[in-house]
Formats: C-alpha cells, sequence, structure tokens
C-alpha cells in the first residue's frame, strides 16, 4: 500500500478516531444513566448485583463497558479489524454472566424453599411468633436460603416490620416460588389462621409449581442451545475463512469503508442475539 493511501485513510479516519476520543471523555464526565436507553441496563445490573450481594457498583460497569467499546471501535479502525470480535463480548458478557448468577442463585433457592417451608412449619409450631420461628430455623439452613433469611431476620431484630422484610427480600430476588411464600406468610400473619396449616400447603402447592416449571425448562432447552450455537457460529466461521485463505477478506480490511461495514454487521449481529434469546425466554 501506498503513503498516499495510507494518507488517505488516515485522513478519513480522524473523524471517527476524533469520534471514538469523544466518546471515551464524555463516559468519564457524565453519568451512564444519562445515555438514551441506559436507565433500564443501569436498573437491571443493580438488581442483579444486589441479588447476588456482590459490592460492584452498576454506574462503574457500565462506564467500563463503554469505555472498553469505544477503545475497541478505535482499535478496529486504526490497528487491526478483528478487535470488532471484542464488542459483542465486552457487550453482552457482564449482562450474560449476571443473569446466569441471578438465575442459578434464583433456582437453588427454590430447590431448598420446601424444605425450608417444613422447618418453619415445626418451627411455628413451638414458637408462633413467626419472627421467633425464623430466627430459630435460619442458622440450620443451607446457603444461599440461610443468607437471604438471615438479612430479614437481623432487620427484623433492628426494627423493620417483619412484612416489609420479607417483602424487601421478595423484591430483591426474582422467583416467583420465593415472592408466593412471602406473600403466603405476610397474608397468613395479618389474617391471624393457622400459619402451619397455611405453611404446608403453601409447601405442596410450591412443589407442583416447581415440576410444571421443569417441565417447560426442558422443552425450551433445545430451543436455547440452537440460538446459541447459531449466534456463536460466526465467530469460528471467520476464523476459517482467515485459515483457508488470508486474502478473502483483504477487500473489507483494507478501506474504511469495510472497517464501517465491519462495525454495522457486528451490531446486526448484536441485535440478532439479543432477539434470539427474547423469542427462546417462556415465561410461566
Amino acid at each position: 500500500m501506498s503513503l498516499h493511501t495510507l494518507g488517505l485513510l488516515a485522513l478519513g479516519s480522524m473523524p471517527i478516531i476524533s469520534m471514538g476520543l469523544l466518546v471515551i471523555v464524555g463516559t468519564l464526565m457524565i453519568s451512564p444513566q444519562q445515555l438514551p436507553g441506559m436507565d433500564r441496563y443501569h436498573a437491571k445490573l443493580h438488581r442483579d448485583l444486589r441479588t447476588l450481594m456482590l459490592p460492584l457498583n452498576a454506574t462503574k460497569v457500565i462506564r467500563s463497558q463503554i469505555l472498553l467499546i469505544a477503545s475497541s471501535l478505535l482499535g478496529t479502525i486504526v490497528i487491526a479489524p478483528l478487535l470488532a470480535l471484542a464488542i459483542p463480548a465486552i457487550a453482552l458478557l457482564p449482562n450474560y454472566w449476571l443473569t446466569s448468577k441471578v438465575r442459578q442463585r434464583a433456582e437453588a433457592l427454590e430447590s431448598q424453599l420446601d424444605g425450608f417451608l417444613v422447618a418453619l412449619t415445626n418451627a411455628v409450631r413451638a414458637a408462633p411468633a413467626l419472627g421467633s420461628a425464623l430466627a430459630s430455623v435460619v442458622p440450620l439452613c443451607p446457603r444461599p436460603i440461610r443468607d437471604e433469611f438471615d438479612w430479614v431476620v437481623k432487620a427484623f431484630q433492628v426494627g423493620t416490620p417483619l412484612d416489609q422484610a420479607l417483602m424487601q427480600l421478595s423484591n430483591r430476588v426474582p422467583s416467583q416460588s420465593l415472592a408466593a411464600a412471602v406473600n403466603m406468610l405476610c397474608i397468613a400473619r395479618r389474617t391471624g389462621g393457622d400459619l402451619a396449616r397455611t405453611l404446608e400447603t403453601s409447601a405442596a402447592s410450591l412443589r407442583e409449581m416447581a415440576r410444571l416449571e421443569g417441565v417447560v425448562r426442558t422443552k425450551t432447552a433445545s430451543g436455547k442451545a440452537q440460538a446459541t450455537a447459531i449466534g456463536f457460529l460466526p465467530i469460528p466461521l471467520v476464523a476459517g475463512l482467515r485459515m483457508a485463505d488470508e486474502n478473502f477478506l483483504a477487500p473489507m480490511l483494507g478501506n474504511l469503508t469495510g472497517h464501517l461495514l465491519i462495525t454495522a454487521s457486528v451490531a446486526l449481529w448484536i441485535a440478532a442475539i439479543v432477539l434470539a434469546n427474547r423469542i427462546v425466554a417462556v415465561d410461566i
């Protein structure tokens, strides 16, 4: 490539480089929540971090993602176009990892909820006060349900109303079974009925709900596996083309128009992965 061509590419890249630098500087100066459409993502990250009890700040996580994406875009134009492959990982992996961990924690809580309610039923028969029954049962439970209800017991002991502490637990953990159990506890306390019998009935209902959710999860597992396989197919495809013929992608990698097309393709790829995940996510 001649010096004249390199000079033209450098001049053509200057506006994009300047825009990338502005994005980096602007990210350091403004809050990510002020960016269009970022408030919902920030709220989800904040909720997931609270659910997992991680000492991280959602604003710092988003700011780091934006800086890394802007740096990758600059590297794609200035250094190597293949750096564009890092953009979907930076954009999707933190949210995917947190969502996966939250789902695993919710599933673990749901699997332990039946035994917890049975133990709480026996404790309520010995100590009718729900607060005292919770305080006696929680230390005997496995994690993570012990951590969640230990937080409830500590909040109750420092003066938070028990119903409010339970509802805060329900709002923090995205589990329908846990929400149903918490609502049942609150309603049973307010109505003054037979709490032990209500707990037994609720435990049986939650076992049936867990069975139905397992059936739905099994039916949709193949669709999720296919969406994941198709979503990550471009990575080995591009690697295979590069190994078969190093000059196959040269027309795309050697000019600014090709760089822009690669960036647009990566953006469409990310959008397709997000839409596919939403389609196969069945909510019951």
